[in-house]
């Protein structure tokens, strides 16, 4: 749109054009005041349309142009792979756990290397946002573990098996019924922290007695702990969490919340309008880059975001690793029956014994384990998940040293699903009635919890592990003047009918199931 400062310029240029070639000497030094005036006048513009490019949305905390976003965080990339280095470089043997709870020495395969060292953040343009406020993870503790803060790294520790229970409820009620699938109740429990920040009263409440919190200050130490510590990038392993906060352009956003998130959960907080489509694939993007496109297919199927939608909590994991030792070779067997291929090595290692199951502990190259639970003749999978392994792998075991032979086949598992059931029976119910109290994130009425998704995806062959997941929290605003409730359960005989403009294509009756 021309204003009167750009008309300004097109008559001076107008004006001067035809003369560019042959100009007159005694209008040149007329020619220089005029166009050393209109730069004046360029400069002085300058900072006002940057300003106004840069106004904040009404009740938009701490929003800085988009178009900067992606500077700012190249630069905090900068920063942060620099203060990687100087942390890992000293003291990245020490205080890794090993899988009986001891520490050991770190062991990795440093000559593995396919770039991992990249961080996987804002990889992409989020233009679709109008507005974004980025977490400044420049000053966010990375490899944290491998430093020499041992009193650090001893409260880190210590969570393993002070959460064991909250992380056991977790995954059995996710898994619950499921044939093959994977879940992160790591994720699971960051996702609920950032729902924790937005809710005030018996909704907060609800959330903290689900998560074994005591109070919102204990939670927030916890998630803050967690973060940092299980946030590793090295040249063959990498471990991000990344939290992100979507804002619509109906909800009123309090300061204090949004700075929170930001501050004590590393939450980067976007806003823009989800009735356009640019804002939801920008959210979806972000989702992908989080994790790496391991988790595109899922992501592409989200179909919750709507006009509706006030806000959005989203929290992801991704991580990759080399096995900490090779294996030997591939063989040919059958599993379940299937003949397949079986990655197989030779190692003198632990073999653990728990109730109806034998378990071993294969190493990776970041000093973590991957556990494989086998469960004795006549016993389920369904069984050993119920047993509690997470209370398990954190408690006392009894084990013996072997030779073993360990055969592992390629795998890749996935979990796509609706988790509010879930959340019910973890005992947060509040958030998703009329009486949801999200006082601490908006003063707008109406805010309750929506849809709540947990999607995970692990693969692993010869070479080590991959894996990924994300938990987007949806808020919908609830419409004004709502119908009231009705209850219309089918849990006694019915009778059903399919029609064609009203034309009965079948009929029947329901007398048992």
């Amino acid at each position: 749109m021309k204003n009167k400062l750009n008309e300004a310029f097109d008559n001076v240029d107008e004006k001067y054009i035809a003369q560019t070639q042959n100009p007159p000497k005694k209008r040149r030094a007329l020619k220089i005041v005029l166009i050393a005036a209109a730069l004046a006048l360029i400069i002085a513009a300058v900072p006002v349309i940057t300003v106004m490019s840069r106004r904040n949305p009404p009740d938009t905390p701490d929003i800085t142009d988009l178009t900067n976003v992606q500077a700012n965080n190249e630069n905090a990339n900068v920063e942060e792979n620099d203060q990687q280095t100087v942390r890992t470089d000293d003291a990245e043997d020490e205080l890794v756990p090993s899988p009986a709870g001891e520490d050991e020495k770190n062991g990795g395969a440093d000559s593995q290397s396919d770039g991992l060292s990249e961080r996987i953040v804002f990889a992409s343009d989020y233009s679709g946002a109008k507005y974004a406020s980025v977490a400044n993870l420049s000053k966010a503790p990375v490899n944290t573990y491998y430093t020499s803060d041992s009193k650090s790294a001893d409260k880190y520790n210590s969570l393993g098996a002070e959460l064991a229970p909250v992380y056991d409820k977790i995954y059995k009620l996710l898994l619950d019924g499921e044939q093959n699938g994977v879940v992160s109740p790591l994720n699971v429990y960051t996702a609920l922290s950032l729902l924790a920040e937005c809710t005030g009263g018996e909704s907060r409440a609800e959330i903290l007695s689900a998560l074994g919190a005591g109070s919102i200050e204990q939670l927030r130490d916890t998630a803050k702990t967690l973060w940092k510590f299980n946030n590793k990038n090295k040249s063959h392993w990498i471990f991000t969490q990344a939290n992100s906060v979507w804002l619509g352009n109906s909800l009123q956003v309090n300061d204090n919340c949004a700075e929170t998130l930001k501050k004590e959960h590393y939450a980067s907080v976007f806003s823009g309008d989800f009735s356009d489509q640019n804002y939801v694939n920008c959210f979806k993007q972000w989702l992908s880059d989080q994790t790496n496109g391991l988790l595109d297919e899922s992501i592409k199927n989200i179909r919750t975001v709507s006009e509706k939608t006030g806000a959005i909590l989203a929290s992801t994991v991704y991580y990759k690793a080399y096995w900490s030792d090779t294996f030997d070779d591939a063989e040919t067997g059958k599993f379940n029956g299937k003949e397949c291929v079986f990655n197989r090595k030779t190692t003198i290692a632990d073999i653990y014994k728990g109730n109806g199951f034998t378990a071993y502990a294969e190493k990776l190259g970041d000093g973590s384990y991957m556990w494989f639970f086998l469960p004795d003749d006549g016993v389920t999978t369904e069984q050993v998940l119920i047993s509690g392994i997470v209370s398990y792998v954190n408690g006392e075991k009894e084990s013996g040293r072997y030779s073993v032979t360990f055969r592992m086949p390629d795998f890749d598992v996935s979990y796509d699903s609706n988790i509010n059931g879930v959340l019910s029976k973890l005992g947060i119910n509040k958030c998703s009635t009329t009486e949801a109290d999200f006082s601490p994130l908006t003063d707008n009425d109406g805010v309750y919890l929506g849809e709540v998704r947990h999607a995970a995806r692990i693969k692993t062959d010869k070479n080590g592990v991959e894996g990924a997941a994300y938990t987007p929290v949806t808020l919908p605003l609830t419409p004004e003047n709502l119908p009231p409730e009705y209850d219309f359960t089918l849990d006694r005989p019915f009778v059903f009918m399919v029609s064609f403009q009203g034309t009965p294509t079948f009929i029947g009756v329901v007398n048992e199931l």
